[in-house]
C-alpha cells in the first residue's frame, strides 16, 4: 500500500465519487468559497447560520436549508421551487472572503444552468456543498455525477455494468452532490453555450496524430491572456498574509490537487514545501490581491491565467521534495505530474515515468481498501501507459496497444470526476490530434451510429472538458481543463487544412 494516497471507492461506489456512470455535469466553480448566500434568522445558533445561508424558499418558509447549489435538496425532495441565493449575500468565515477566479470559458457571468438536450447528449447539473470541511484520509467528501451521454461508452445507459456486481456494501458518509433533476425553464437563464457552429465535421481520422508539441509554460495563457508576473519581492511577506495565503491553499487548491492527482500530500506536505519556495509565494500573494481587486468588480483581466500558473507550479512542490531518495508515495505522485504534463502538452512519456502495473488479480472487492487502491494504480498505469505510446506513427501495434489502455481506463473510471477528466483528456488527445483541420466552432458528427465510433467519442469528451472548464467541481479541475483546451488551440495553430 502507496503512504500518501486516499482511500478510493470501488468500480461504482463513491469517495470521491459520482453517480453509478461517467456523467457529465455541471456543478458550481468553486465549491469551498461560496459566497453567494442570504442572510436570514433562526432563534438557535447553529440553525441560525444554516437558515442564514440557505436559499430563498427555505428561508421563507423558515426550514433548515441544506445550502446545495444550484438549488437545495430539500426544494428537490418536496418538489417545490427553488428561488436560489441572494447575490450579494457575503459570508462571513475568514479563508473565503477572497474567491479564486472565476471560468475562463465562457468569460465570468452570472451562473447558468442548461436545459436537457436528447439523450445522445445529457447534461444533468450539479449542487455543491460550499462549507469547507476538515479532510480524512479516506480523501475529500465525494462529489456525484449524473447520466452518461450515449455515444461515449458502450454500455448500456449507467456505465460500470461488471464492476458494480463486485461493490461491497460500505458507508462512505453523506452524499454532496446527488445528480439534479431538469431545470425548470420558466426560471432558468439562458444556457450556457459556446459560439453557434460555423460548419459540421464529418472527415475521418487520419492514420496517425500529427499535432504541434506544445510547452507548460504556454498553456497558462487562458483566453489568449497571459499571466501578468509580479515585481521580484525580496522582503519577506509579514505573518497576516501568510495566513491567508495558508487559509486559502489549504481551502482550495490543497485539497483539489488531493482530489486530480489521487493524494494526500498536498494538505500534509504542501503548504511547508510552499513556505520554503520564496518566488512562488510572493505569486500566491499577488494573486491573492488579485483576486480581491476582481471581487470589487476592478482588475478582473487574466484572473483565470494567473490562477492556471499558480495551481500548476503548487501541483510541481512535490519535485522540490528534499528527501533523496525520495520515499515511495513521493515517487508515485512524481510519476503522476509527468502524465498529466505529457498529456497536455502531447508529448510522450518516458517509459521509465510509467507506473508499475498492478498484480494481475486483484484483492477480493469485500477488502475496500486494497481493492480501491488496486484501482487506483490500475488507472494511473493505463494512463501512463497510454501517454507513453508513440501515436504520431503509423504503427497498427502501437493503435492495438492504445485502444487496450483506453478500454482498461473507461472500465475503472470509478464516478470519480478526476479519472473522467482525464480519460476525456485522452480520447481528446488521441482522436483530435488526427482532425488537423477540426476546430472548436465546428460541430463534430459522426458517419456512424455505433457508441464507439471515435468521433462520437470525441464530441462528447471536448464538450465534457468544456463544461468542465466553467463548472468542474474545483479550481483545479476548471484551470486544468482550460489549459487543456488552449493546448488543442495552439496545437493546430501551425497545421494546414488537410
Amino acid at each position: 500500500m502507496q503512504q500518501g494516497l486516499p482511500g478510493m471507492q470501488t468500480n461504482g461506489g463513491p469517495v470521491n465519487g459520482y453517480a453509478p456512470h461517467m456523467g457529465y455535469q455541471m456543478p458550481l466553480g468553486a465549491p469551498h468559497m461560496n459566497t453567494n448566500q442570504l442572510p436570514g434568522t433562526r432563534h438557535k445558533k447553529e440553525i441560525k447560520r444554516r437558515t442564514k445561508t440557505g436559499c430563498l424558499t427555505c428561508r421563507k418558509r423558515r426550514i433548515k436549508c441544506d445550502e446545495a447549489h444550484p438549488h437545495c435538496r430539500n426544494c428537490q425532495k418536496s418538489k417545490r421551487e427553488c428561488l436560489g441565493y441572494d447575490p450579494i449575500f457575503k459570508s462571513q468565515s475568514s479563508p473565503q472572503t477572497i474567491q479564486p477566479a472565476p471560468g475562463t470559458f465562457p468569460p465570468p457571468q452570472p451562473q447558468q444552468h442548461q436545459q436537457q438536450p436528447p439523450p445522445q447528449q445529457q447534461q444533468h447539473q450539479h449542487q455543491q456543498q460550499h462549507q469547507v470541511k476538515q479532510e480524512t484520509q479516506m480523501g475529500p467528501e465525494p462529489q456525484r455525477y449524473s447520466n452518461v451521454p450515449q455515444g461515449y461508452m458502450p454500455a448500456a445507459s449507467a456505465g460500470y455494468s461488471p464492476a458494480t456486481a463486485m461493490q461491497p456494501s460500505v458507508d462512505f458518509g453523506p452524499q454532496i452532490d446527488p445528480a439534479l433533476g431538469p431545470v425548470n425553464s420558466a426560471i432558468a437563464p439562458p444556457p450556457v453555450q459556446p459560439p453557434p457552429p460555423a460548419e459540421e465535421y464529418t472527415t475521418s481520422l487520419h492514420p496517425q496524430r500529427n499535432v504541434r508539441l506544445v510547452n507548460m509554460d504556454s498553456l497558462y495563457s487562458l483566453d489568449n491572456v497571459p499571466p501578468a508576473f509580479p515585481p521580484h519581492g525580496s522582503n519577506p511577506l509579514p505573518a497576516h498574509e501568510i495566513d491567508m495565503i495558508r487559509g486559502m491553499y489549504l481551502a482550495e487548491y490543497a485539497i483539489g490537487l488531493d482530489r486530480f492527482f489521487e493524494t494526500t500530500w498536498y494538505t500534509d506536505h504542501g503548504f511547508n514545501q510552499l513556505l520554503a519556495n520564496h518566488d512562488l509565494l510572493h505569486y500566491f500573494s499577488h494573486c491573492v490581491e488579485r483576486f480581491r481587486q476582481g471581487q470589487n468588480g476592478t482588475n478582473t483581466h487574466g484572473l483565470t491565467s494567473l490562477e492556471a500558473r499558480l495551481i500548476w507550479q503548487l501541483g510541481c512542490l512535490p519535485r522540490a521534495f528534499p528527501s533523496n531518495p525520495p520515499p515511495q508515495y513521493i515517487v508515485v505522485l512524481l510519476q503522476r505530474l509527468a502524465i498529466v504534463e505529457n498529456l497536455l502538452c502531447g508529448t510522450f512519456l518516458d517509459s521509465n515515468m510509467v507506473p508499475a502495473s498492478p498484480p494481475a488479480s486483484p484483492p477480493d472487492p469485500k477488502l475496500v481498501e486494497q481493492y480501491t487502491q488496486y484501482l487506483q494504480d490500475a488507472f494511473w498505469h493505463q494512463l501512463g501507459r497510454f501517454v507513453s505510446i508513440h501515436d504520431d506513427v503509423i504503427s497498427p501495434d502501437a493503435a492495438q496497444q492504445i485502444a487496450a489502455a483506453l478500454a482498461a481506463m473507461r472500465n475503472i473510471l470509478s464516478m470519480l470526476e478526476n479519472r473522467d477528466v482525464l480519460y476525456s483528456m485522452a480520447i481528446a488527445r488521441h482522436f483530435g490530434g488526427r482532425m488537423v483541420d477540426y476546430n472548436e466552432g465546428k460541430t463534430l458528427v459522426s458517419k456512424s451510429a455505433e457508441p464507439d465510433d471515435p468521433i462520437a467519442k470525441l464530441a462528447v469528451a471536448m464538450t465534457f472538458i468544456r463544461d468542465e472548464d466553467s463548472n468542474g467541481t474545483t479550481q483545479v479541475v476548471q484551470r486544468l481543463c482550460g489549459m487543456c483546451r488552449r493546448s488543442w488551440q495552439l496545437q493546430r495553430q501551425t497545421i494546414p487544412s488537410a
